[in-house]
């Protein structure tokens, strides 16, 4: 599977300033955003690859750091910018060899437009359509006293990608839902080609404290939110040849705290592979540790 995947997946806006709300922590969202508003969001992921079904011993650790600006250009429509930092290392047990990466990934442009809203007491439900395309800003042809690094070392991918997909955000007094599901088309590069991915993630937000909701005008919520993330990925190719140790089917649970105030959101979660049927000897992923906050103005 690809290195420091970074999902990308878009709720939903309102047409007046909202109040920070809760959200979907193990992937990046656009909030909702008021016509001329802007929201940030900085985000850390730690990322080990330990385990190696391989006789190897590959073991590979990524930190992503990705930004991500959003602004509310209409009432229904949102335009955003993500902009990875990462660093990668990747050592290889049974030779000692150690290769590493580190700087701007490729940059992700992706516009969202707001297509139903229903509300009634208690209740608002929402659906949107988005689609973006990945820039190759990132570099692609590193290379160290071992030669050029793997695919999966690189910063970049050197390809134009495109995404499309949909999302739907269901909130409730005490707890909200958001659902999507996204289509990624990788594009070949320097004779390389990552697996085009379908993803489908879920997110349950739970309001925590204050169990009952007291006086108007409370400052701050403390949210337990659990998420699901589906993750098919098809074999990369190199050279015209299917590459048969890649792609395949990942499930990531993700527990998690969040805590809302009025205009700030922090959020840490742990996202834990429940089931990772891979082709081949594919490195699989120990665990993902996930810090963020966002910024409303």
């Amino acid at each position: 599977m690809k290195a420091a995947r970074i999902l990308v997946s878009l709720s939903l806006p309102a047409a007046q300033v909202p109040p920070a709300e809760a959200a979907p922590i193990s992937f990046n969202t656009a909030l909702p955003v008021h016509e001329g508003g802007m929201l940030f969001r900085g985000q850390g992921v730690w990322m080990r690859m330990h385990d190696d079904p391989s006789p190897m011993g590959r073991e590979m650790d990524v930190a992503a750091v990705p930004s991500v600006l959003v602004y509310g250009a209409t009432s229904k429509l949102a335009l955003m910018g993500v902009f990875p930092y990462l660093d990668k290392r990747l050592e290889v047990k049974s030779t000692g060899a150690v290769r590493r990466a580190s700087g701007l990934g490729d940059v992700m442009t992706i516009g969202r437009y707001e297509v139903f809203a229903r509300s009634s007491a208690g209740q608002t439900s929402r659906g949107a359509i988005f689609a973006g395309l990945k820039w190759p800003s990132g570099r692609s042809a590193e290379s160290d006293a071992l030669g050029v690094l793997p695919p999966s070392v690189q910063l970049g991918s050197g390809s134009y990608d495109p995404i499309f997909g949909t999302v739907w955000t269901g909130q409730w007094l005490a707890f909200q839902v958001d659902a999507d599901v996204s289509y990624h088309r990788n594009t070949k590069a320097d004779d390389f080609k990552f697996g085009d991915a379908l993803e489908q993630n879920i997110s349950l937000q739970y309001r925590l404290w204050p169990r009952v909701l007291g006086a108007e005008g409370l400052p701050s919520y403390l949210y337990g939110v659990l998420e699901a993330d589906n993750v098919y990925q098809a074999k990369n190719e190199a050279g015209g040849v299917t590459d048969g140790d890649s792609g395949g089917y990942q499930l990531f649970l993700t527990p998690g705290l969040q805590w809302v105030a009025r205009r700030t959101v922090f959020e840490l979660a742990a996202q834990l592979p429940a089931v990772q049927s891979l082709n081949g000897v594919a490195l699989k992923t120990d665990y993902r540790l996930i810090g963020s906050f966002r910024l409303w103005f």
